[in-house]
């Protein structure tokens, strides 16, 4: 009785570890921040799972692409014939950069003011190992 039920907790062990080591290395994005409604960005910062670049690669591609929307003001959509709503906008004034094998930030030139609705999304991209990430996949704020 006492070795059936040793062997049972170390097959369930044995499982559960496994399950973890394969959920652990599965690559794609821990965290992207900012995301919904907050006042004022000036970075948006992007985390993965696993390894993306070799450390210091100047060569690295940005993994994500960045389209702001906002509203122009009243004056500005008077002299372009527009009445109101959405414009887009050109992006906001920033670059891209690797902080380090895992981690990606876009820093804009200055704080993005209020009324601006920013879109990242994912481009085609894989990991050091190889494994692809999930293409597509969309991250939202808004500097409300």
């Amino acid at each position: 009785m006492l070795v059936r039920l040793f062997i049972s907790l170390v097959g369930a062990l044995l499982v559960g570890n496994s399950l973890a080591l394969s959920v652990a290395s599965a690559a794609g994005v821990l965290t992207a921040t900012p995301t919904g409604s907050v006042k004022s960005v000036q970075q948006f910062l992007v985390k993965y799972s696993t390894d993306m670049i070799p450390m210091g690669d100047p060569r690295a591609k940005d993994p994500m692409s960045p389209v702001c929307t906002g509203n122009k003001s009243p004056e500005a959509n008077q002299a372009s014939g527009q009445s109101s709503g959405g414009a887009k906008l050109d992006i906001p004034s920033g670059k891209g950069r690797w902080v380090d094998s895992k981690t990606w930030s876009y820093d804009f030139d200055k704080p993005l003011g209020s009324g601006i609705r920013c879109t990242f999304t994912q481009n085609a991209a894989k990991d050091l190992a190889g494994e692809a990430i999930p293409t597509g996949t969309t991250y939202v704020f808004t500097t409300g």
